[in-house]
């Protein structure tokens, strides 16, 4: 018969307690037992005590509770709190702050987009904005792209100064004055592009209204050099 230690039921003091876990043989199936109770309960430990109770019916194992892993007795449930775990509640306020901050950053950024782009609905900024997690260069590169006429409504100040002739246009991607003798291409709505961009192979469309390009708009060359010839002989 192994060595048995009786300690009663229950010992508050010492925060220990008996389990009833069926008969035990001996001290190596006692062993067995409590370590299987143990893994299952990892809040308790046992003490290396056991005791039979009823000679071939029922032993009991005794169990302490960890000092660090307070327990929360609600009716029969147990619940016992992990160390530096978050309760429910505080993730739950956590996750609630982050989502109101990520809004207002949102919220903030499509009323700058919605004052760059004043012809474009605000559902389609907040979605381009959405598709592209919050990235805003990449949105206004989109609404470049989509808006028609968008190129017109940057602000003046921000585009680099091109030619003192104010009647040469300009390439809506480089900006550059499309002075004669440059090459000049158009859509089938009579957008302009220089040619220095249009052999860019990621341009596949016209940058205002994605249309096709549709090849040279050789009556504007004309025209522009005909102008220029006329400002030259003036001087």
């Amino acid at each position: 018969m192994p060595t048995q230690t009786n300690t009663g039921h229950n010992n508050t003091a010492s925060n220990t307690q008996d389990v009833e876990v069926g008969p035990l043989q001996n001290q190596r199936h006692a062993e067995q037992v409590a370590a299987d109770y143990v893994r299952n309960h990892p809040e308790c430990e046992w003490t290396g005590h056991w005791n039979t109770t009823m000679p071939g019916v029922m032993s009991v194992i005794q169990i302490r509770r960890c000092a660090e892993t307070p327990e929360i007795d609600v009716g029969e449930f147990v619940w016992v709190q992990q160390p530096n775990s978050e309760s429910p509640t505080a993730s739950t306020k956590k996750k609630e702050t982050t989502k109101s901050k990520a809004d207002s950053l949102n919220s903030s950024a499509v009323s700058e987009l919605v004052k760059m782009f004043p012809d474009t609905t605000e559902s389609i900024i907040s979605n381009k904005l959405k598709d592209n997690n919050n990235d805003v260069d990449k949105t206004v590169d989109d609404l470049l792209q989509v808006t028609p006429e968008s190129a017109e409504m940057l602000d003046e100040n921000q585009r680099p100064t091109t030619s003192s002739n104010s009647y040469l246009p300009t390439c809506p991607i480089c900006w550059e004055a499309m002075n004669p003798p440059k090459r000049i291409f158009q859509c089938s709505n009579g957008h302009l592009v220089c040619e220095v961009c249009r052999s860019q192979p990621e341009i596949r469309g016209c940058p205002t209204c994605r249309q096709p390009i549709m090849g040279r708009a050789t009556a504007m060359e004309q025209l522009l050099a005909d102008l220029q010839n006329g400002e030259q002989s003036k001087n």
